[in-house]
This record gives structure tokens, sequence and C-alpha cells, in this order.
């Protein structure tokens, strides 16, 4: 086949370089729209003899957003990320399988048809989601491609819109429930975050990390 990779095919380059594309390291290709960086990469695996699977991982995220929440301690905000399979109608898992001795011709048909795929379902994607607005609206209706982090991303997207009583709201809410599921995760045992006897929960470490959130947010909103 001449390449260990897909990802090194000059085909593949080009291809992705008129959807505004340019390689960064071995696997992954990357463009810039509205402040938004998008980004394909290509995961793969020999883990099958004599073959070499891919799948593509799209991703969205938002400098600014990341920025500001890195500021506030919150490390995994302003960024999403599916599998191409996920925005398909079938929305189920899409891989590629290439054979070690694939011919020329073999891997031309596969980038085309990654290609294919990408033209037809990540580039509308992303360019739906370069907007701070559309994601806004997306992470209040719940939408199941962008959910990630919402109780942090929607209060710093409030924010940096300069909704701040929207935010308020929303961490308030948020930080009510998530004591509410805290407390339940006990199953009857009385709730004292300050009593060493009560083993800690997974939903205790999550509420005290976004009381830990709330209290910076509101130091920010106040200066």
């Amino acid at each position: 086949m001449g390449l260990k990779y897909i990802t090194f095919s000059e085909l593949l380059r080009e291809k992705l370089a008129l959807l505004g594309f340019k390689r960064k390291g071995k696997d992954e290709f990357l463009r810039e729209v509205n402040g938004f960086v998008h980004s394909i990469g290509f995961c793969h695996s020999s883990s099958i003899p004599h073959f070499r699977s891919y799948y593509i991982m799209i991703g969205l995220s938002y400098p600014k957003l990341e920025d500001l929440a890195m500021d506030l301690g919150v490390y995994y905000a302003g960024a999403w990320g599916v599998t191409i399979g996920q925005l398909t109608p079938k929305n189920n898992f899409q891989q590629w399988l290439v054979e070690n001795s694939a011919t020329e011709e073999d891997v031309r048909d596969t980038v085309i048809d990654m290609v294919n795929l990408i033209e037809a379902y990540a580039v509308p994607f992303l360019n739906k989601y370069s907007d701070i607005n559309e994601i806004l609206f997306e992470l209040e209706e719940g939408n199941r491609l962008v959910p990630r982090y919402a109780g942090y991303n929607l209060p710093l997207l409030y924010y940096m819109l300069g909704e701040k009583e929207n935010a308020i709201s929303y961490i308030n809410q948020e930080l009510t429930k998530k004591e509410s599921q805290a407390k339940r995760s006990h199953e009857g045992n009385s709730f004292d975050p300050s009593n060493n006897n009560i083993r800690e929960t997974p939903l205790d470490r999550e509420y005290n990390e976004y009381k830990e959130f709330v209290k910076r947010f509101m130091d920010r909103i106040k200066q």
C-alpha cells in the first residue's frame, strides 16, 4: 500500500484543505471559524490482524469559553466531541477497515468515503454550532450532541453574553439539584458533609466541586 496510515494520504490532505482544514500532527486536521476551532481526528487501531481500523472524531471548541472556564478552575468546559457516526441518520458507530495489503485504489475509495461523510454531516454540524447563541440554545434544550458539562458551560455562556441574571438563576437551580442528588446518594443515612464517618460518594464530590465553582463564579460576577 505504501502508506502506514491512511491519514498520510495526500488525497485526504487535499480534500480536507478544500474544506479549510490543515493537518496538525499525524492524525488531526484543524480549521478556525468565527473564533471556534474545528477538528477532525482520525483514530486508528491494529487490533484486528492484517487490518487497520479507523473512526473519525469531530471536535468543536471555543477558546474564549475555555479560557474563562480555566480562570474559574474548570478544566473541562468549552469543548465538545462526537464520532461522525453519531451525526448520521443511523446514529451508529462508523468505522473503516483497511487491509495492510490494500492497493492505492482501495485507499482512494476509503478516503473518498470518509470525506463524503465529513462533507455531508461533520461540516454542517460544525458550522451550525460555531455560534455562541446556537450552542446556548442547544444546551438549554438538552441536545444530545452538546450536553457535556452543561452545568458549567451554560452559566459561563450566559455571563459572556451579559446575561448575569440568567447565569445566577441557573447556577442556584443546579446547585440545589446537585445537593439533592448528593443527599439521596446516602440512601437514608443522615447527610452531613462534615461527618467523617459517612463515606463520600461521587455525587457528594460533584456537589462540593460545583459549590466551589459557584463561589468563584459569583466572585467574578461581582467584579
